[in-house]
């Protein structure tokens, strides 16, 4: 299984990668988890925590083939 994370400028990109590219996705067997959304952060250090965050956590849980 291949997992996705997506991070979204605005809620129209979050709506469409719902909408749009995960059901297509899951298709392909990729699992894209839900878009973070980054236009309501309000300081740059807080996204790139989250983004780290998310990254570390994908580091731990995939596996290179």
């Amino acid at each position: 299984m291949v997992r996705l994370y997506l991070f979204a400028e605005g809620q129209t990109e979050q709506t469409f990668a719902n909408m749009v590219l995960k059901p297509h996705l899951a298709n392909c067997r990729v699992y894209m988890h839900n878009p973070v959304l980054i236009a309501h952060t309000r300081k740059k250090e807080k996204f790139i925590e989250v983004a780290e965050e998310t990254l570390k956590r994908c580091k731990m849980t995939s596996t290179v083939f």
